[in-house]
């Protein structure tokens, strides 16, 4: 059984954009070169 199965639609979409977003976050820092901090 997948975790994101017993997740009703609206959560599985919100979980899904979050996961996205610190996706992006983390190829953006990359590229701005903060990684060196």
């Amino acid at each position: 059984m997948r975790p994101e199965k017993a997740l009703p639609p609206p959560v599985k979409s919100l979980w899904l954009r979050l996961d996205w977003l610190l996706f992006s976050a983390r190829e953006v820092i990359d590229r701005l070169g903060f990684h060196r901090l």
